[in-house]
């Protein structure tokens, strides 16, 4: 099904189609949809950073848009908190967000207001509207999250019709989804709990006998047969799943995986270049391997070896980058594109020398640049320039590897937040705004959620405004920290990206 013609025009009769396929999210923005029935647990998402998806391209060797000053459009950006998570950080750049559910529109509104930020707007939209209410070439970096393999046919010809139409000529398009052939699975799993939960309408009770459900298959034996393996993996995933997540990830009236292919396919008919991947050992999708192909098929390999490892590999799930046609990302990894970025590790090593991020670890056999690792990390959250780090290009290359599986970051420079505390310290006005309404699981300046619950912390943070300098807030005896306590918090607090930069 297609909604644009070649002149662009979406076409009524398949706009109507899609309203008709899947009613709850295709239709008039004042009707009420399952989201404002079952509100979307707010969330930020790191890849869709503006600043991560401009390194991307730069080491493709494109120039990307001024994260610190770009214009950012979310499709379907339910309360807008990743976009005002940005908004808070970059104050000079401007964030627009739509979404159909008017009533999760209004959820964000009202946090940006109590925030203050007036760089962040946010409006109740339907995506088959879109194309005909921004002007051509408007945005730097547009974002679709969540949004791409949850909608029919015509919605998603509409996203990309949306991205061809705004997409500024420098800027990125991010386009996340869930990817075949994993998504075959879930669509057994899907099928299966739709067929058991037939006439059951209570959410409580849905939600229930899913969870139960799946725990029968979480527990089934699977000793003999691999498909069962699978399911029941899939099976133990799902129930980690908040439960409004389960109701409309899996439960939903619309769900199509995608085929990597097909996505950048349609991209193309709109006049996009695919780039490479934000997601998680992914980065260096957009690249060539060795001396598979001459560069004059470079892009026809790339896209076809990508899709081949998403089937080698089951792959569930993609974070897909676009650029314009007229964009010529390079191929070839160049480790001299290094020279120009920052870089930051939280990474940890142990008494052997082994590194740890998370779960996973590493192990570095150069001793110097171990040790240079190592040095990076106990900065950690600041950032420094890689030619700091190193200048050998095999460990550039290394470094590469550990930035794609996350356990080191490449920035455009400095980091959006502050590494020492100032004399007036300001925290950052939308965590203030969230723990002004009591939310103790609250947005950082680095696009993470984290959790603060101790009272005097809260009362720290809420004091740190900007107009008090330290010492007014070592007098304040209502904050709960003694006088030496208050520089000991709030530099923790800057660790955890908090504190504004300026």
């Amino acid at each position: 099904m297609t909604i644009v013609d070649m002149k662009g025009v979406i076409k009524p009769n398949e706009i109507q189609a899609a309203r008709l396929l899947c009613p709850s999210i295709a239709q008039r923005p004042n009707m009420t949809t399952s989201y404002d029935l079952v509100a979307y647990p707010s969330a930020v998402f790191m890849q869709t950073d503006p600043e991560r998806l401009a390194v991307i391209a730069h080491l493709h060797g494109l120039r990307a848009p001024d994260p610190t000053t770009a214009r950012v459009l979310e499709i379907g950006c339910g309360d807008g908190l990743n976009l005002l998570g940005f908004a808070a950080a970059r104050p000079k750049a401007t964030f627009h967000g739509f979404d159909l559910a008017a009533s999760v529109i209004e959820r964000g509104r009202a946090l940006a207001e109590a925030a203050g930020l007036t760089n962040v707007t946010l409006e109740a939209m339907d995506i088959l509207d879109a194309v005909s209410r921004f002007p051509a070439k408007s945005f730097d970096y547009v974002i679709a999250h969540g949004v791409y393999a949850w909608v029919p046919d015509a919605v998603r010809e509409a996203v990309m019709a949306l991205f061809g139409h705004v997409l500024s000529d420098d800027g990125i398009a991010f386009v996340s989804y869930n990817a075949n052939p994993g998504g075959h699975v879930r669509m057994i799993m899907r099928d299966l709990l739709l067929h058991e939960l037939t006439g059951i309408t209570d959410f409580n009770e849905k939600i229930e006998t899913a969870r139960a459900i799946l725990k029968t298959l979480a527990e089934q034996d699977t000793e003999d047969n691999a498909l069962k393996r699978t399911l029941a993996d899939q099976a133990r995933s799902m129930l980690t799943r908040p439960s409004h997540v389960l109701f409309h990830d899996e439960l939903g009236e619309c769900f199509y995986p995608q085929k990597f292919k097909d996505v950048v396919a349609s991209a193309e008919a709109n006049g996009l270049r695919f780039l490479s991947d934000a997601g998680r050992n992914r980065h260096l999708d957009g690249f060539l391997l060795g001396d598979q192909v001459t560069d004059a098929n470079a892009e026809q390999e790339v896209v076809h070896r990508v899709q081949t490892s998403d089937y080698v590999d089951l792959r569930f799930f993609r974070h897909t980058l676009f650029v314009r046609q007229a964009q010529k990302p390079v191929r070839r990894i160049d480790v001299g594109k290094l020279d120009s970025l920052w870089c930051s590790s939280n990474m940890t090593r142990d008494e052997k020398g082994v590194f740890h991020s998370g779960d996973d670890e590493a192990e570095i056999a150069d001793s110097a640049f171990a040790d240079a690792l190592e040095a990076l990390a106990q900065q950690y959250p600041k950032r420094v320039p890689v030619a700091e780090v190193t200048d050998d290009p095999i460990a550039r290359e290394a470094f590469l590897e550990m930035y794609a599986q996350w356990y080191t970051g490449l920035h455009i420079g400095p980091p959006p937040y502050a590494i020492t505390v100032p004399r007036y310290p300001r925290s950052s006005p939308l965590v203030r705004a969230q723990i002004a309404k009591g939310e103790t699981r609250i947005c950082t300046l680095a696009q993470k959620k984290i959790e603060i619950v101790q009272p005097e912390l809260h009362r720290l943070i809420l004091a740190a405004d900007g107009t008090r300098s330290i010492e007014d807030l070592q007098a304040d005896t209502t904050i709960g920290f003694t006088p030496d306590e208050i520089v000991g918090a709030l530099t923790a607090s800057a660790q955890r990206a908090l504190i504004c930069a300026d």
